[in-house]
């Protein structure tokens, strides 16, 4: 209590069986619960630790000699509105108010590239 800004990078487990490239049953999260800001300021914030994280695992791949082709130069950020304009643009013959499938997201982010903030999400769908 009292904390404005707390991090923390911790272990998930799932409990149901569901081992997919998506979603994983163990995985590392980072959570960042930040008082007193407006969703951008959020973004704001997550933009620069995920760029962080991918800036050093780009030096340790080529200390291992792989490479990562991350461009995180720039991340767009979306409107769930936009989202659905751009999927129906693609001709997916989206309905507002359902959910954004796995497909979905990959034609997202051949759109907009390969890394995306969608916000403004209905709360009808998820709080």
């Amino acid at each position: 209590g009292g904390m404005e800004r707390v991090f923390s990078t911790i272990p998930v487990f799932r409990a149901e069986k569901h081992n997919t490239p998506a979603h994983l049953n163990e995985t590392i999260m980072l959570d960042a619960e930040i008082a007193f800001v407006d969703e951008q300021a959020a973004m704001d914030v997550l933009e620069r630790a995920i760029t962080f994280v991918v800036k050093k695992a780009e030096e340790k791949a080529d200390e291992l000699g792989i490479e990562i082709a991350i461009d995180l130069s720039f991340i767009p950020r979306i409107t769930y509105d936009e989202c659905i304009d751009a999927l129906n643009k693609k001709g997916r013959d989206k309905e507002w108010g359902s959910d954004i499938s796995r497909e979905e997201e990959r034609a997202l982010g051949d759109e907009f590239g390969n890394a995306f903030f969608i916000y403004a999400f209905p709360t009808e769908l998820r709080a």
